[in-house]
């Protein structure tokens, strides 16, 4: 039969057990708040039974308990949920990245408003029907000549505008790369720690929870797949290539290049320049550079930027055409209004101006359509002002395509962040702290608590009985 201290032990693993599980709902209930926290719960099993000795054993049971005891203390995830929360969130943040970049780009263009390059356009078609009516006003003519000017200040306002854009997505870059290292540099350290509890046995749960909330932060920013190690790290592979193995961690560079002066692109590479390249096809990194090239496309498609200066120069080559064909206040054939391209020197949205002839001499201005008409006749004007519509009509097309594309990143963006909501609505049902839960658990281990106590309390009192007062009766 048992020894005479086999109810202590038993009481005693008891009072172990939910002294544990009230320390973890403890733990719990200080977290409930902490970003990445995951819940965890004591597995308390029972102990291995007490067989009873000797050959026939009638009339005693066959197997006594000897209690409880917690076999290990688990942290509730979901794998699965995990995974798509991670593969989700890095779709939210390219489109949260091209999302923001297509607003500022409509902010630049500022469009529909009428300080805008339409609005401005508008006016200086204005003013060429003015002028069809007036040719011979140099009010008139200096007013058109304004517009102009206007129109060409507005092209450079904005070309320096979205090239500044250009270089800030480029450094942007830069910095996401740098800030990806440091996470993988902290998720290394933390696979090592993890590494070494649970090679003694131990339960790294919160160590875990602080290395999948690095990783997804880091899914935020870049496409990623993460393996699972039997020591308990994980290896973080970003574009076919290990970002961290085990305790290392393995530095992405990000080769940036173009300026104001020259288009390029984004490479990116292992170790350095020169090491071997990392597909990046999701998550914040591609979306920054995807919206670079948005901006001035480096592989012969058009940016928006591009486009601008297609724009400056089309509308030079097309005006000009134009203004030749008519003649001036003083009866001569007209000369550039734009200043042309040179031979080394197309006409962008950044050089884009007016001729010397017109800057210097409202005269120059060829408002009329024949040399003998000049200068009551004022069809060559209305001529200009049709040049000008081709203009018009393709900075519209422009800002259609843009709306169209800014719409379309918005309602990809709203999409993302609303799945992403609920994946994490639905980890949180299982990992997250639920005050009530952990309040009732509290009550039910605290009462669990008391019972061993109670228990250990009648064992005292029993064996109190046996040593102190068996065999005094009839002394």
């Amino acid at each position: 039969m048992p020894g005479t201290f086999f109810g202590i032990e038993t009481a005693k693993r008891a009072l172990w057990a939910t002294q544990t599980a009230l320390d973890t709902t403890g733990h719990n209930i200080s977290n409930a708040n902490t970003p990445g926290y995951s819940r965890q719960v004591a597995n308390l099993v029972a102990t291995e039974p007490y067989a009873m000795p000797g050959f026939t054993r009638t009339g005693e049971p066959q197997q006594l308990g000897t209690g409880v005891m917690v076999a290990s203390v688990d942290r509730m995830r979901d794998v699965f949920l995990d995974w798509q929360l991670r593969q989700e969130t890095q779709t939210k943040g390219y489109w949260q990245s091209m999302n923001t970049g297509l607003n500022q780009v409509e902010l630049i263009l500022d469009e529909p408003s009428e300080s805008g390059l339409r609005g401005v356009l508008d006016e200086f078609w204005s003013a060429l029907q003015d002028l069809s009516k007036q040719p011979e006003s140099l009010a008139v003519r200096a007013v058109v000549r304004e517009k102009a000017q206007t129109l060409t200040e507005l092209f450079h306002a904005n070309y320096k505008q979205l090239d500044d854009l250009y270089n800030s997505l480029g450094n942007d870059i830069t910095k996401k790369v740098d800030q990806l290292n440091s996470l993988a540099g902290r998720i290394a350290d933390l696979n090592a720690r993890i590494i070494q509890v649970e090679s003694t046995g131990g339960k790294a749960n919160d160590l875990k929870d602080q290395r999948d909330y690095l990783i997804g932060q880091a899914a935020q920013i870049v496409n990623l797949r993460v393996v699972e190690q039997n020591n308990g790290s994980v290896d973080v592979l970003v574009g076919g290539g290990p970002l961290v193995e085990g305790k290392v961690a393995h530095n992405l560079v990000a080769q940036v290049t173009g300026s104001s002066s020259d288009v390029g692109g984004v490479q990116f590479h292992w170790l350095s320049d020169g090491g071997p390249t990392a597909e990046i096809t999701n998550g914040e990194l591609a979306g920054l550079r995807d919206m670079r090239e948005a901006i001035r496309a480096h592989d012969g498609k058009s940016g928006w930027l591009d486009r601008l200066n297609a724009l400056a120069a089309d509308l030079v080559t097309k005006f000009n055409d134009q203004h030749y064909k008519g003649y001036d206040l003083n009866g001569q054939p007209g000369t550039d209004f734009f200043a042309p391209p040179t031979p080394g020197n197309p006409v962008t949205a950044e050089n884009i101006r007016l001729s010397d002839q017109i800057t210097n001499d409202l005269g120059n201005i060829a408002a009329s359509a024949s040399a003998g008409g000049a200068p009551g006749d004022g069809d060559n004007a209305i001529a200009l002002g049709e040049a000008l519509d081709a203009t018009r009509t393709d900075y519209r097309s422009l800002i259609s395509s843009l709306g169209v594309d800014a719409q379309h990143a918005k309602n990809m963006e709203d999409n993302q962040t609303a799945l992403v909501s609920q994946l994490d609505r639905l980890s949180q049902s299982v990992s997250g702290v639920s005050l009530d839960e952990e309040m009732t658990n509290m009550i039910r281990f605290q009462q669990g608590y008391n019972a061993a106590a109670r228990l250990v309390t009648t064992l005292d009192e029993m064996l109190d009985t046996m040593i102190s007062r068996m065999g005094l009766v009839g002394r």
